[in-house]
């Protein structure tokens, strides 16, 4: 029954988001090209999009992503108004580094993620109150009229796991 339950979000859920799959052209034929509304992407087969309540996020504009093979997540949020790149990590920074959630034992600045310029922080440190080592990447960009922020989660340091985050990063475009 839970998985028929599941099952019924997904159909639900993702045609809303008015997703197609195509196979890329010259990426390994283990990546799916997704494209939706406001972006597109590429996911490895071992990432799947997560069903969300659309009743509280905007499905157009919000995906979370994770992993069949650990507990490594990204968040990707989509603004179709004009962000401030520096509030957007600022929040999340204030959100995330705290002892119930992170714990950050080191914080460094950067400014490009995949394709684009903006502002991000790299987090490293423990989760749940110092239990389990990982790091959080937060990142934001503005363009115009249009924005997002990126939250990943590193959680497992499995190689396979996070080259197919990376590649989704790399082909990340914003419409």
């Amino acid at each position: 029954m839970k998985y028929l339950v599941v099952l019924l979000l997904a159909v639900l859920v993702l045609p809303s988001c008015d997703a197609t799959k195509t196979k890329p052209g010259t990426e390994s034929t283990a990546s799916t090209l997704l494209k939706v509304k406001r972006c597109e992407f590429k996911m490895g087969e071992d990432l799947f999009l997560t069903p969300i309540d659309s009743a509280a996020m905007d499905p157009e504009g919000y995906y979370y992503i994770s992993s069949h093979k650990s507990d490594n997540v990204m968040q990707v949020f989509l603004f179709t108004d004009s962000i401030d790149a520096n509030q957007k990590v600022e929040d999340q920074k204030a959100a995330l580094n705290t002892p119930s959630i992170f714990t950050a034992k080191s914080i460094e600045k950067f400014e490009k993620w995949g394709n684009y310029t903006g502002k991000g922080i790299h987090m490293k440190g423990n989760y749940n109150g110092g239990i389990i080592k990982g790091k959080i990447d937060v990142f934001a960009a503005a363009q115009g009229s249009k924005g997002f922020l990126i939250i990943r989660q590193t959680v497992t340091n499995d190689d396979n796991d996070i080259a197919q985050f990376d590649q989704l990063e790399r082909s990340f475009k914003l419409y």
